[in-house]
């Protein structure tokens, strides 16, 4: 996240604080997390592990070209999952793998 994003954060949240509820709040606290889930989604120092049933079958990585997640299965094959990384979640959900996020 570059300065002037986080500039842009640290604005809306004083603003939301000083809001009651109403709906400038709403779509200021739904802008907010946009904002963060892009710092999330594309940290590239991140390494997630793809499992299923307890055993490791790949990993999920995120790639700069294409702008979007991708699961490496341990044959390197590699398969598109989601351009965010929620759609990347749920996509493991629905095939029922579970994430290990680790540093």
């Amino acid at each position: 996240m570059n300065e002037s994003q986080k500039e842009r954060v640290e604005r809306l949240t004083k603003e939301v604080r000083g809001l009651h509820a109403c709906e400038r709040k709403r779509m200021l606290e739904k802008e907010l997390e946009g904002l963060k889930t892009v710092k999330k989604s594309t940290n590239p120092n991140l390494n997630i592990t793809v499992k299923h049933n307890g055993k490791v079958v790949g990993s999920l990585d995120f790639s700069t070209e294409e702008s979007s997640w991708f699961f490496t299965d341990m044959k390197n094959a590699k398969t598109e999952v989601g351009f965010t990384y929620q759609e990347a979640r749920q996509w493991a959900a629905l095939n029922g793998f579970r994430l290990k996020v680790e540093k």
